[in-house]
């Protein structure tokens, strides 16, 4: 809280359940109505074992996993039945004001979304039909909801070549 710390600090030690291997989004539910409020969820982009030997090294499958406010893993895991693209999803997150959890996949330049209560399940959000070939995905942010009618989805075209690199 405040503005004390001068520079950097770490807030939560290292640990076996802080370890991920490809660890590519990270995303905290703020919102104090929320049953989940203060969890994090890390995007493990990459299935492989850590490196940090004797009681940090782990096996992570590439998914979603949950966290508490204060670095514990809560056992929750999923990868949203998706075959996610490459080394680059699931990658960037955020937590949409439905409580939702939407991810970029940067490397099929695609998002989905998923509810935090069931990290089994995910919506694809854009295919061929609302996307162009061009489209690198590698970022998302989310207003609104779907329930009320005004969602709007906003990712990041990181592809240089793209005309319409930038937010779209």
């Amino acid at each position: 809280t405040g503005n004390t710390a001068a520079a950097w600090t770490k807030f939560i030690p290292n640990g076996y359940d802080r370890s991920f291997y490809i660890p590519l989004g990270v995303s905290i539910d703020k919102n104090p109505a929320s049953p989940n409020f203060g969890k994090v969820y890390v995007s493990n982009a990459g299935p492989g074992t850590t490196t940090g030997g004797g009681n940090f090294q782990r096996n992570t499958p590439r998914g979603i996993y949950v966290l508490r406010a204060d670095g514990v893993d809560t056992g929750e895991f999923g990868d949203g039945g998706v075959a996610w693209g490459g080394t680059l999803g699931p990658n960037k997150s955020c937590i949409g004001p439905d409580g939702h959890l939407y991810i970029a996949d940067t490397s099929a330049d695609l998002c989905y979304e998923i509810d935090p209560n069931d990290l089994s399940t995910a919506v694809q959000l854009i295919d061929a039909s609302n996307k162009t070939d061009q489209q690198y995905v590698n970022s998302i942010w989310v207003t609104g909801t779907q329930a009320g009618g005004d969602r709007k989805i906003y990712l990041v075209n990181g592809r240089y070549t793209d005309p319409r690199v930038g937010l779209i």
